[in-house]
């Protein structure tokens, strides 16, 4: 089904309402009862048009970004330009002004992506090497393990019953105060499974401003 030139793909289920979506390479889709009529469903999607055009072009924007080489990276919150050189192995190198990214052959985004996590790995592994250890002694909880991980929607996070915490590798794209919150963060929960009161009292005693701190390097 096309819609004001918009290719709109059209799947029809044992459900009761119709549903929208717009997929992440920008295909929007509908899903709707079996015995629905492609005028009421051609009719849902004229309705929606204007959401389907704002939201379907930040999917396609992003996509675009997405699969464009980064011009510059964060590293413990200070922006560097990345500077790519050709070259016969692929590394990372950090220097006082820029970032050198050596690539073999083309420069492209996947490559580039995996290059930036292995350098924010071991970068990230580094820092929790010395705060963890840091913030232990202070708070008198101790993990059995710890480990950096690649994770999409959390800093870390904490198995209290095998006293185990995970750290995000892209911590090191965030300045220190940050990291030094997380690390409080997920040391607290060894005590305090859930964000109670009591967990959030432990977490202020140690870091007073964590409030701001969240609030400042929010997620985006």
């Amino acid at each position: 089904m096309i819609v004001n030139g918009i290719d709109i793909h059209v799947t029809k289920k044992r459900i009761k309402n119709i549903y929208l979506r717009i997929r992440a390479d920008g295909e929007v889709s509908v899903t709707a009862p079996i015995g629905c009529s492609d005028e009421k469903i051609y009719s849902f999607v004229t309705e929606k048009m204007s959401w389907i055009i704002k939201n379907r072009k930040k999917v396609l924007d992003k996509k675009e970004s997405d699969n464009s080489i980064p011009e510059t990276v964060s590293i413990f919150g200070t922006e560097y330009p990345i500077r790519y050189i050709r070259a016969s192995k692929d590394n990372v190198y950090i220097n006082d002004k820029d970032v050198e990214v050596h690539v073999s052959g083309a420069a492209d985004p996947e490559k580039v992506k995996k290059l930036v996590e292995k350098m924010y790995r071991k970068l990230t592994f580094e820092e929790i090497s010395i705060l963890l250890p840091k913030w232990s002694k202070r708070m008198g909880l101790y993990p059995d393990e710890w480990k950096i991980c690649k994770m999409n929607s959390m800093w870390g996070n904490c198995r209290k019953e095998k006293k185990e915490l995970h750290f995000s590798l892209n911590l090191a794209s965030k300045p220190i105060e940050f990291i030094d919150y997380v690390v409080v963060h997920e040391l607290a929960h060894l005590k305090e499974a859930n964000h109670s009161e009591k967990f959030w009292s432990i977490v202020s005693q140690y870091i007073p401003d964590y409030r701001e701190i969240r609030r400042r390097n929010r997620k985006k």
